[in-house]
């Protein structure tokens, strides 16, 4: 094969690469086609906002209870002691 690979010394996508002149002529075709079927704009922008939002709401619950250690009081250091008040519950007569 040689150094140029199986594409040759172009590459894969031609002299230009992946950028240039295809990518913005396919975001103005993109464009045209929302601007033409306004629904289905709608409707990929509803579910990309629904997906967002249901992720983000899902993560937030499995961080919370997976991810962080819950509170505990033996974890505070040495000599935590809590609400102790110093009162002290003494036995019967």
């Amino acid at each position: 094969m040689g150094a140029q690979g199986a594409f040759g010394a172009q590459g894969a996508f031609g002299a230009q690469g992946a950028q240039g002149a295809y990518v913005i002529s396919d975001l103005r075709y993109a464009v045209r086609m929302l601007v033409k079927h306004p629904s289905f704009a709608a409707a990929a922008i509803l579910a990309l906002a629904l997906g967002i939002g249901v992720n983000t709401t899902i993560f937030g619950f499995v961080d919370g209870l997976l991810f962080r250690p819950l509170p505990n009081r033996r974890d505070q250091g040495p000599g935590f002691r809590g609400q102790d008040s110093g009162a002290r519950i003494q036995a019967g007569p």
